[in-house]
């Protein structure tokens, strides 16, 4: 095996060379490779220098060319040192296409992202070896490590108008016809309605009081994505264990009532209901996981793992005050904290183009008001919750507060925030007897 300490790192000399001898030929190239290529990506601490001196002209609206990048480099006293005049003027009488210079851009910016990928695995393994971290700690080090690194190359800078608008005409066109849902529908009519379904990279909080019935109310939404459209779903609870969840699943699918399959008392017709639904369930693709240590790096890895080998469309969180951060566990602010967490769930659905429902829990003021419908404030440990999230639902039944009402079955969906949208109330049916939600109309 070879020793990597002396093999040659990943770089091409000629490339520099090639980019810089265009831009010193024609002032206009600098245009095409600024928003490619850094200083830092130059291997040659002197082509480093003499791109630094480039980059610099231009910030200050000064003409780059041979005269003025040497007057430069004489006022920093790195002339001499990069080799003089008589290396620019090499450079100059350098066989290159000033119209390949975006092309030797691309081949620097690749061989430097080589570079760091080699720096980052080599810090990896020095924290594995110095083995003073937990193996938890060192995965999400490695991660974040890699992560890091990756997302310098991840942002697309600016896009031309013409090009945006292909994009939106494109996506009219394939939501035509589809009665207004731009998104994906949760199954619910009236809401479907206000939200024109799930948009790609949303952040939808689910907030309700306990009892409410926040748990079954994001279920019910992704069994209508999985089972009704077909589309992969990924789950995570921290509170149930995955058999809880699909018995709740397997009620709402059946008919057959949570309890009687919470005390396996069940009838002939009972069984042939409940292997009607697991015929129907069969190749629902939900994932559940329902480990009670996630923290909301191992969940964002484990999403990522699943967006590549099941392409999921749509993740659901339940709930966001039982997540920790790996990174502020020990800080005691815990409102920092979820707020980190919030704004990391946000990144996850932006980077992974799929909207995310997260349940969130509400503070106690709620039952201290006269008027108990939960509102924006009363979300828990809100910190940054209210502003990442694109839509706030929060969950209300009346009975929970009044025996005695008229209303015992009925739920009010309140849209408490929609960032590109109308706010309203929709009415839902709650069917006690199998924890679940329905829509109104077929109640």
């Amino acid at each position: 095996m070879p020793d990597r300490q002396n093999l040659t790192q990943p770089q091409s000399l000629e490339s520099e060379a090639a980019l810089l001898g265009a831009l010193l030929a024609d002032n206009n190239v600098i245009y095409d490779v600024i928003d490619t290529v850094n200083p830092e990506d130059f291997y040659s601490e002197t082509n480093k220098a003499i791109y630094d001196v480039c980059v610099a002209l231009f910030n200050e609206s000064v003409t780059i060319d041979i005269l003025t990048v040497s007057d430069r480099l004489e006022k920093r006293g790195l002339l001499a040192k990069v080799g003089g005049y008589s290396y620019l003027t090499s450079l100059l009488d350098g066989t290159y296409l000033t119209s390949n210079a975006a092309a030797y851009a691309e081949v620097i910016a690749e061989k430097s992202m080589m570079r760091r990928l080699i720096a980052t695995g080599r810090s990896i393994v020095d924290v594995a070896y110095k083995n003073e971290k937990t193996l938890s700690e060192t995965l999400e080090f490695a991660e974040n490590a890699v992560l890091n690194v990756t997302q310098k190359t991840a942002s697309k800078g600016y896009s031309k108008l013409s090009d945006i608008n292909a994009d939106v005409y494109l996506e009219l066109e394939e939501n035509a016809g589809k009665g207004g849902m731009t998104g994906i529908p949760t199954g619910f009519t009236d809401l479907d309605r206000y939200l024109s379904g799930m948009k790609k990279a949303d952040m939808i909080v689910v907030g309700a009081r306990p009892g409410m019935g926040k748990t079954a109310f994001m279920l019910e939404i992704a069994k209508y994505v999985a089972v009704r459209k077909k589309l992969p779903v990924a789950v995570f609870n921290l509170e149930m264990e995955k058999e809880q969840l699909a018995t709740r699943i397997l009620s709402s699918q059946s008919g057959v009532p949570s309890e009687k399959l919470k005390r396996a008392e069940l009838s002939q017709n009972d069984w042939l209901d409940l292997a009607e639904a697991v015929s129907a369930l069969a190749d629902a693709p939900i994932y559940i996981d329902d480990s009670s240590e996630n923290t909301i790096q191992s969940i964002r890895a484990k999403c990522r793992k699943l967006k590549i080998e099941k392409d999921i469309k749509l993740i659901v969180l339940d709930y966001l005050q039982l997540m920790n951060s790996a990174g502020r566990r020990n800080d005691g602010n815990r409102v920092t904290e979820v707020s980190d967490i919030s704004r990391q769930i946000k990144m996850m659905a932006r980077e992974l183009g799929v909207p995310i429902i997260v349940g969130s829990q509400l503070s106690r003021e709620v039952d201290r008001r006269e008027d108990k419908r939960p509102k924006l404030s009363d979300l828990r440990e809100s910190g940054g919750i209210e502003q990442d999230a694109d839509v706030v639902l929060f969950l209300y039944r009346e009975v929970e507060y009044n025996k005695e009402t008229e209303f015992k079955n009925v739920a009010e969906v309140i849209i408490g925030k929609q960032r590109n949208g109308m706010q309203g109330t929709v009415k839902l049916f709650f069917d006690a007897d199998h924890t679940t939600f329905r829509n109104m109309a077929k109640s």
